[in-house]
């Protein structure tokens, strides 16, 4: 690691290829904050998620652009702080190098650079746009889960609320439920990771 920390052991795994091929362009499926929001809190990250894996070394600032526009409309480049992957390998989250201004509009573009897993680049250049309005930081609020407390076996949970971002650290019972779902072992009645299961967000529900 960046820290000089060893791996515990050995991980090996295996994989098999295939005949297929693709040759599909990746698309944008949905993006944060939404295009046209307006009251966005100034320390809000940017986030859109793709139709397919990435090549997320592709997510970079010389193409993912954040732009502010000044007093006489033009567009000024905004630096990026960080670009980060999702962990799904669909998705990026970036922050500016500042927080957002208030009472601004913003502009981001997706540059065609940007390729999938399969070295297909976006067919065109995408962007979006938001207004911000004063509040620094806007803190997510979990109003219901459904079902309630109970055992789960193939049930599906649903976490609504406000203020969500696109993807973000949800775990159930220590495990990240955006990689593994759970089955119950007896005894000694303990959740291991049996298998993927499909997580999505939406600025409120999960």
């Amino acid at each position: 690691s960046t820290t000089g920390t060893n791996l515990e052991r050995e991980r090996v795994w295996t994989f098999t290829t295939g005949s297929e091929t693709d040759s599909t362009p990746p698309t944008v499926v949905i993006v944060y904050p939404a295009d046209s929001a307006v009251n966005v809190c100034l320390a809000k990250p940017i986030q859109a998620i793709f139709s397919e894996e990435m090549d997320v070394t592709t997510f970079t600032v010389t193409n993912i652009i954040l732009e502010k526009q000044d007093a006489t409309g033009a567009w000024v480049g905004v630096v990026l702080g960080s670009i980060t992957p999702g962990t799904d390998f669909k998705s990026f989250t970036a922050y500016p190098a500042a927080p957002f201004d208030a009472n601004s509009i913003y502009r981001v573009r997706l540059l065609p650079g940007i390729a999938d897993s399969c070295g297909n680049y976006l067919a065109s250049e995408y962007q979006w746009s938001f207004t911000t309005g004063t509040t620094f930081e806007c803190t997510p609020l979990i109003t219901a889960v459904n079902p309630g407390a109970d055992y789960y076996s193939e049930q599906e949970i649903v976490i609504t609320g406000n203020d969500f971002t696109l993807t973000g650290d949800v775990y159930f019972n220590n495990f990240a439920a955006d990689r593994n779902c759970f089955q119950l072992v007896t005894p000694p009645y303990s959740y291991v990771v049996n298998n993927q299961c499909g997580v999505s967000w939406s600025e409120t529900e999960i």
